[in-house]
């Protein structure tokens, strides 16, 4: 009976993980993966406000939506490494549960990158 458990467990974690490995969102031509995101996201968690050339930040947009005051807003790179400091042209916003992700393009004047699923 616990082999059926486990099995079960291991069979719905495995289809979990191909379904988050194959979520993706592409922007200006450059695609960020749903693991990178995730990376970007629990590194994010780590960094106090403004340790890391003045980000993480809450989000401050003119046109911002409602609901999103207390989002996160973090940069990307088109290399997929953890951002340091270096010029960027994509960003991440959080939910403060990290639990809801955008993708925005500041070259686009914050246009929302889609969201892609294989």
């Amino acid at each position: 009976m616990k082999f059926n458990k486990v099995s079960s467990a291991i069979f719905a974690a495995s289809i979990f993980g191909i379904i988050v490995a194959e979520q993706r969102y592409e922007c200006d031509d450059v695609t960020f993966s749903m693991d990178y995101i995730l990376r970007t996201a629990n590194a994010v968690k780590t960094y106090p406000f403004h340790s890391v050339n003045h980000y993480p930040r809450k989000y401050v947009r003119a046109s911002q939506g409602r609901g999103r005051e207390n989002y996160i807003e973090f940069p990307l790179l088109p290399s997929e490494d953890i951002w340091r400091g270096e010029a960027f042209d994509h960003y991440l916003l959080m939910s403060p549960q990290f639990d809801t992700f955008n993708v925005y393009s500041y070259l686009k004047n914050h246009y929302e990158c889609d969201i892609k699923y294989d």
